[in-house]
């Protein structure tokens, strides 16, 4: 499914048929950890790698621990990595703590 946030003030219908999944960000966590880019030819706005890891912590019970482990690997196997700004991203969403125990236990 496509994942999508958009403010939680705003009400939108999906049709049943369409393999998307609804996310409703309080207005200031829709401002950050997001760019551009282009996707099959269409602009379209996503999050940065630093921002997907901490929604990944964020939803883990609802995506499955498995997944949010792998995310979080795959991401400290990137070169351009930005732990700083994950560390920022975490505090911001209150996930910190939850994402330092993931990192602690990735890192061994």
């Amino acid at each position: 499914a496509f994942c999508i946030a958009i403010a939680n003030k705003r009400k939108v219908v999906i049709p049943d048929t369409l393999p998307i999944e609804l996310y409703y960000w309080k207005k200031e966590n829709l401002e950050f950890g997001i760019m551009n880019a282009e996707i099959s030819g269409y602009h379209v706005r996503v999050t940065d790698m630093e921002r997907s890891v901490c929604d990944a912590v964020k939803y883990r019970n609802k995506l499955g621990l498995d997944v949010c482990t792998e995310v979080i690997r795959s991401y400290l196997r990137k070169p351009n990595r930005n732990l700083t700004r994950l560390q920022d991203y975490a505090k911001r969403l209150r996930v910190f703590n939850t994402l330092k125990n993931y990192l602690e236990i990735a890192i061994e």
